[in-house]
């Protein structure tokens, strides 16, 4: 009888009303979660044994310096480096360390975060450090002692060499212009450390790939028209005045300029490839000459829209008289299918730290300061220096297209000046503190 009734109720039609429906949202689901970059995947063998392959590039015993390593997609690609044997070392915020504490410590929550990851990954070479990007002085007190103490490594067996310098997230929001400056200011005083333990032949960690200076974007780059794209650092009136999508955009395009730039630069500095030319024609045979490599190369990444980005955009619980929470209640399943988790947003920074980087006709785009146009025969897994990527394509950014030449120019001195005067109020300040009362 129930089997009878069961078999009545079943029928083709009732099964496609809920197949089809049931097999769009998993389409769309797996669509929007991009693709996993192929040493993660594993493959079955023979005798039902998973097999990991090999990334391009090996980060067993590396140095990798994390800035929002705390975040939700910060901390799968801290697990995903640590687990494959390289060395952490997070830089966090002051709020991450307990106060009037000579040296800083952590605070029990970032102790317990530091204890598991070394628990989940079998690795003992996770720490943590103070440099708050935030704070000038801060950038400039951690890159003093991490390039006079002459580290070799967090527990004297590594080398100094710093192989990455990873910008995963913002350190705290609803700063971003501050962290915007305070990037700036982080490579640009520990770049003179970078380039002297690259290049110094008597040590045996010296550069045999270039360092990996990398950015993780905003998506938003694209919400914001050229015309309302200024080289000046907005303030933070400013931005308080403005949406948050509008400075998420600002803050991105701003960045990839500063990127793109320290790129030009880095290549402008290199030596050129032949002294003079020779009156002595080459072979047909004879190889063209090839360009000098830089110690240090800048990549860049955006995630997409991830699932923690596209909840901080909905409207609180209790906004538009309490119908925000029906408004975020309806969402859920929106952003549950179109917004990317943690691990997936922390693909592409994955592909940029351990995949190839293209090299040759791409490279002298970059050199020129063109911009690329999808061409060089650059597989998915590798990378163009001065790159954008997302879900392993290079993206033109047509806001920065439309700008003049001297716009990147104009970004570099903006900024460069606000460290400049940054660092010196924070002398004025400390002398004042000494001086007291």
């Amino acid at each position: 009888m129930v089997l009878a009734i069961f078999a009545s109720l079943i029928t083709i039609s009732t099964v496609l009303s809920y197949s089809i429906p049931l097999i769009t949202v998993l389409v769309l689901r797996r669509w929007a979660g991009g693709t996993k970059p192929a040493y993660l995947r594993t493959s079955m063998l023979a005798g039902d044994q998973e097999e990991e392959r090999k990334p391009p590039r090996d980060v067993r015993d590396k140095t990798y310096l994390i800035v929002g390593g705390a975040t939700s997609h910060g901390l799968h690609l801290v697990q995903t480096l640590a687990s494959h044997g390289a060395q952490i070392v997070l830089l966090l915020p002051s709020s991450s360390f307990l106060p009037s504490t000579t040296p800083p410590e952590p605070t029990p929550t970032i102790l317990q975060l530091i204890l598991l990851l070394r628990s989940s990954t079998s690795n003992e070479r996770i720490y943590a450090d103070l440099c708050d990007l935030g704070d000038l002085g801060s950038v400039k007190s951690w890159v003093t002692k991490w390039g006079t103490e002459s580290r070799r490594g967090m527990v004297g067996d590594l080398g100094t060499r710093v192989e990455g310098l990873v910008f995963a997230g913002v350190q705290e929001k609803k700063r971003e212009e501050e962290e915007l400056v305070g990037r700036h200011a982080l490579v640009q005083l520990l770049l003179p450390t970078l380039v002297a333990t690259n290049e110094d032949p008597a040590n045996p960690v010296s550069a045999k790939t270039p360092t990996r200076i990398i950015y993780g974007l905003s998506p938003f780059y694209s919400f914001l028209p050229s015309s309302s794209l200024s080289s000046t650092i907005p303030s933070s009136s400013t931005a308080g005045s403005s949406t948050s999508i509008r400075r998420h955009a600002t803050s991105t395009l701003l960045q990839l300029t500063l990127l793109r730039e320290l790129q030009r630069r880095l290549f402008a500095s290199l030596p050129p490839t032949s002294s003079k030319p020779s009156s002595t024609p080459a072979p047909p045979s004879a190889l063209p000459p090839v360009r000098p490599t830089p110690t240090i190369i800048t990549l860049s990444y955006t995630s997409g829209f991830t699932r923690p980005l596209l909840f901080s955009l909905l409207p609180s619980w209790t906004s538009y008289a309490g119908l925000g929470m029906l408004l975020r209640i309806m969402l859920l399943p929106v952003i549950w299918v179109f917004g990317k988790s943690s691990e997936e947003a922390s693909w592409e920074a994955v592909r940029c730290v351990m995949g190839e980087v293209e090299w040759g006709g791409a490279t002298e785009q970059v050199a020129d300061g063109k911009e690329s146009e999808g061409k060089g025969g650059a597989s998915e897994e590798s990378r163009r220096p001065g790159g954008l990527y997302r879900d392993g394509v290079e993206i033109r950014v047509r806001v920065l297209e439309e700008k003049p030449e001297s716009f990147a120019t104009e970004v570099w001195e903006s900024v460069g000046a606000a460290v400049e005067n940054g660092l010196k109020e924070e002398v004025t300040d400390k002398n004042e503190r000494k001086a007291g009362p």
